[in-house]
């Protein structure tokens, strides 16, 4: 289901598709939300990071929907819902192994931390993408609290190294 406000009947504007793109509640939190052209993932290299056991489809639909604002590109709202997701209770979704959480959440960290790298003007854009390493960082800082991977002053050495911290906050 599309929220009203999310509807639209005349041509929308890039800023309107990037709005809806990157801050809605019902997309780019998963890959069950989009429905995007072949082509599109090919031109800019998008796909689903091997490997990867949380987080993927967050990050795919994350790195999608950030190529396809910076292309410009336009998107159509369907007023209907044509996807019902199931959970099964043997998901990996439902399974945390903390350690693995972590290494996924420094992966999407990384990743998104590389798009904000180049030269972006639109500011929605890059305010996402802040966002978003700042969620998964505050992922890697629970995960390490409770399986002790790292001391703090480790942990935060490589962060900063890696320009992962400090980190936009959320409050």
């Amino acid at each position: 289901y599309v929220p009203e406000q999310y509807a639209y009947e005349t041509e929308p504007t890039p800023q309107m598709d990037i709005t809806i793109l990157l801050h809605s509640e019902y997309s780019a939190r998963n890959v069950c939300s989009l429905v995007i052209e072949s082509k599109i993932l090919q031109d800019c290299g998008i796909w689903f990071y091997d490997g990867m056991q949380y987080g993927e489809d967050t990050l795919f639909a994350g790195t999608a929907c950030t190529h396809m604002a910076l292309r410009g590109a336009k998107i159509g709202v369907l007023h209907t819902q044509v996807y019902l997701y199931r959970s099964r209770a043997a998901s990996a979704t439902h399974s945390l192994r903390r350690e693995k959480h972590f290494e996924d959440m420094h992966n999407i960290a990384a990743a998104y931390a590389e798009l904000l790298k180049r030269d972006i003007a639109l500011e929605s854009v890059r305010d996402n993408l802040q966002k978003r390493v700042g969620a998964a960082v505050s992922a890697m800082l629970f995960d390490n609290l409770q399986c002790g991977l790292y001391t703090p002053k480790a942990l935060f050495a490589m962060l900063r190294e890696e320009g992962l911290y400090p980190f936009k906050a959320q409050w």
